[in-house]
């Protein structure tokens, strides 16, 4: 009969028309669940972005610690070969001091034979004015003695 065809189709409307709410409430939460998650997807990149730049900023000081660690090495291997030359030096003073104790021993030798010579040769002038009859000692003799 008609009103069973009419109270099928109700009841088949009904039953759509709730599936429809139904599937209208699934897409709001889906949407408010979509947006949630975007939120949080968005709260994870600032992190990220954060723990990132936070390990970069600490590799560049690392690094900034090692070239300073590397001057350090360079430094200390410099002082460690100025160190094992003055050692070498210091070894060696000994020698050096001899030598200049000979050097400075032959220097005053010829020193003092210079002025022997010169004091002889003083003497040997006035000697020589005295038997020639001169009265005056040389200028030249007198500024040396004197």
């Amino acid at each position: 009969s008609l009103e069973d065809q009419v109270t099928k189709l109700t009841k088949l409307v009904d039953g759509l028309s709730n599936k429809i709410h139904g599937l209208l409430k699934n897409e709001e939460r889906l949407e408010k669940e979509i947006e949630g998650l975007k939120k949080v997807q968005e709260l994870q990149k600032r992190s990220l972005s954060k723990i990132l730049t936070n390990q970069k900023e600490k590799l560049e000081e690392s690094m900034v610690e090692q070239e300073k660690k590397n001057e350090q090495e360079k430094k200390l291997e410099e002082l460690e070969k100025t160190v094992a030359k003055l050692e070498e030096s210091k070894a060696n003073l000994p020698t050096i001091v001899n030598q200049i104790q000979q050097r400075v021993e032959s220097i005053d030798l010829k020193v003092e034979e210079v002025r022997t010579r010169s004091d002889q040769s003083i003497l040997d002038s006035l000697l020589n004015s005295s038997r020639l009859g001169e009265d005056r000692v040389p200028q030249q003799i007198l500024g040396s003695v004197f």
